[in-house]
């Protein structure tokens, strides 16, 4: 009997260490909040879009640089360089530095790289979240096609992109996220689709992504509803802490400081304009 029961725990452990073998897992300079909030940590298949010791890539394939990205480890060369820019072949895209990264910037402007702007990671404790008062607005998850539809023509007319380029991403999204953990959301006036957000569950942690509001709508605080509807939602479900990227201009970080997020550390971000494609520089 004691025989059976240790073959059983012995099983037991090399099921366990299978299934975790097909885990996410991300190089050892990437932390879990930048993992999560550039969704490096998406594919449950141990495999990454490009990964070496000292750089991880994501390319979802459209000409928006904004979904094409890198981070890397300060000490890189430009070996690490080139063999970035022939994987993005075709391609624009993003390198994000963070803060402490000084050697980086020099070396990525000597390679065609130029400093496009500075984000800001913002985070929030969920547990504050029922301190916070919660709009009104009629805030809707995506649950139909329809509304998929209208939620990808909102994006596309506010970055100005095209719709072909915004359906690859959700696409690409929804096939590395685990089942349930992508959720898009609509703002309804009227009845009319006029603001969207999407929040990506990451176990413990939510990132909050593409808070956006057609301009005549802007200033009635639909964009306040957008953010604070899923993060209302995941605190109900023992989610911990939400991040988010926001631009230091005056409406979008006074306005999530106001909800509660505070800065936790800022990205520069450094776009290589691949010059065999038009891009889409918005964001």
């Amino acid at each position: 009997m004691q025989e059976i029961i240790l073959v059983k725990r012995i099983l037991l452990f090399f099921l366990a260490t299978m299934l975790n073998s097909y885990s996410c897992e991300y190089p050892h300079f990437v932390s879990k909040d930048i993992a999560s909030v550039l969704f490096f940590d998406l594919d449950a298949r141990t495999t990454h879009d490009y990964m070496t010791n000292n750089v991880i890539g994501l390319k979802v394939g459209t000409v928006l640089p904004w979904w094409n990205r890198v981070y890397s480890t300060n000490n890189i060369t430009t070996h690490d360089i080139n063999l970035v820019k022939k994987f993005f072949t075709g391609l624009s895209f993003k390198w994000w530095v963070d803060e402490d990264q000084v050697n980086l910037p020099k070396l990525l402007l000597q390679h065609g790289f130029v400093h496009e702007n500075s984000l800001h990671l913002m985070k929030l404790n969920l547990e504050q979240v029922n301190n916070i008062p919660i709009s009104k607005h009629n805030i809707i998850r995506v649950s139909s096609a329809e509304q998929l539809n209208s939620w990808i023509k909102i994006i596309a007319q506010i970055d100005g992109c095209s719709y072909a380029d915004v359906k690859k991403l959700i696409d690409y999204l929804s096939i590395r996220s685990k089942t349930g953990s992508l959720r898009l959301y609509l703002a309804l006036r009227d009845g009319v689709p006029v603001g969207t957000s999407a929040a990506l569950l990451h176990d413990d942690i939510v990132t909050i992504h593409m808070v956006g509001v057609l301009p005549e709508f802007r200033k009635r605080g639909h964009g306040a509803a957008l953010t604070m509807v899923p993060l209302a939602e995941c605190a109900e479900q023992d989610v911990k802490y939400a991040y988010l990227c926001a631009s230091a201009t005056p409406f979008a970080e006074p306005l999530y400081k106001k909800l509660g997020f505070y800065n936790y550390r800022t990205f520069h971000l450094y776009i290589y304009k691949n010059p065999e494609v038009n891009r889409c520089l918005t964001n």
